[in-house]
C-alpha cells in the first residue's frame, strides 16, 4: 500500500531497505580516510590548480598548494565557530612534530 502525505495527500513512494555500499559517498571521515597519514604519502602528494585539504585525524590536514607548498593546519570548534591554527610548513614542521602540536593546541582549547 502506497504512503500518503499527512499534508497534502499526495502518494509517497517508498523506499527500498537500503543494502550493500552507501551510495553517494561514506557517512563519517573514517569511512572516507580509513587511515592516517605517512611520510610516504605526504612526498607523493602533487599539486593542483587549486588549493586542496589532505586530513591526518582529529583535525589536523595538510592544506596542499597550487605552488607546491605544503602547510599543516589544525581545524577546531570553540562554542561552535569553526577556527583554524596555522601550525607550520612540510618538510620544517615533520608529520610527528605536526601531531604534538595539534595535541598541545587540543589540550589548551
Amino acid at each position: 500500500m502506497p504512503l500518503v502525505c499527512s499534508v497534502c495527500s499526495h502518494h509517497v513512494p517508498s523506499r527500498p531497505a537500503q543494502s550493500g555500499p552507501r551510495i553517494g559517498g561514506p557517512r563519517t571521515f573514517q569511512e572516507a580516510w580509513p587511515t592516517v597519514l605517512t611520510n610516504v604519502q605526504i612526498r607523493a602528494l602533487q599539486p593542483r590548480a587549486r588549493p586542496y585539504k589532505v586530513p591526518d585525524r582529529d583535525g589536523l590536514y595538510l592544506l596542499v598548494q597550487p605552488s607546491g607548498s605544503l602547510l599543516w593546519r589544525f581545524r577546531y570548534k570553540i562554542f561552535g565557530v569553526e577556527r583554524k591554527l596555522s601550525l607550520g610548513r612540510y618538510p620544517e614542521v615533520s608529520l610527528k612534530q605536526a601531531r604534538e602540536k595539534r595535541d598541545e593546541a587540543r589540550a589548551e582549547v
